[in-house]
């Protein structure tokens, strides 16, 4: 009998095994010894690594920027779908609790198979104005059982980001105003080149 592999099952050691009358079909004499476990198999799965991520030396909050990246699987077995994930770091230890700019899906990568895609993604604008790493997690959201779950990142350059800067420049009402009343008050905000408010 040719059975396949499961592409999502983890790596490791299993048992062979068999079962007489799956579907229960047969009325038998004794239906507790349909079952026999075999010989153990070493199932070896895939293993996701980032090669590459680059993107600009300078960003702007909510504006989007190009991420050219790559990953590779490095183990025998063939990976199913997944999210390659982008991200911007205070620090050089990119994490998934970093700033998330994007992500990118690969349909599947087989063994020593690449996958490169310059990704389209955006500054968030919450994020304060800086110097920040670049980096990318392959698996970003953990689909994938692999070999070895610690190899999936990878840190790049580093981007400078430029906030906004708001500016009050006009704001004037009326001379008088009654208690209890309302007033109209004109004001004007300004806000610099290089950055969106978010």
């Amino acid at each position: 009998t040719t059975v396949s592999i499961p592409t999502g099952i983890a790596p490791g050691a299993y048992y062979f095994g068999a079962y007489a009358d799956y579907w229960g079909y047969q009325y038998e004499a004794d239906e507790n010894n349909n079952g026999l476990a075999g010989n153990q198999i070493q199932i070896q799965g895939p293993d996701l690594v980032m090669t590459e991520v680059s993107g600009p030396a300078t960003a702007y909050t909510a504006e989007a920027i190009t991420v050219t990246n790559t990953v590779k699987n490095n183990g025998p077995g063939r990976a199913s779908g997944f999210y390659v994930a982008v991200y911007l770091s205070a620090d050089a230890d990119i994490t998934a609790s970093d700033a998330l700019l994007g992500y990118r899906y690969v349909s599947g990568l087989g063994s020593g198979e690449t996958s490169t895609e310059a990704t389209a993604v955006t500054v968030p604008g919450s994020l304060a104005s800086g110097t920040y790493y670049l980096g990318a997690i392959a698996d970003g959201f953990g689909y994938v059982p692999e070999s070895d779950e610690i190899n999936n990142t990878i840190t790049g350059s580093q981007t400078a980001v430029t906030g906004p800067d708001l500016t009050m420049t006009t704001v004037s009402g009326p001379a008088t105003a009654l208690t209890n009343g309302t007033v109209t008050i004109s004001n004007t905000v300004v806000t610099s080149a290089g950055g969106t408010s978010g």
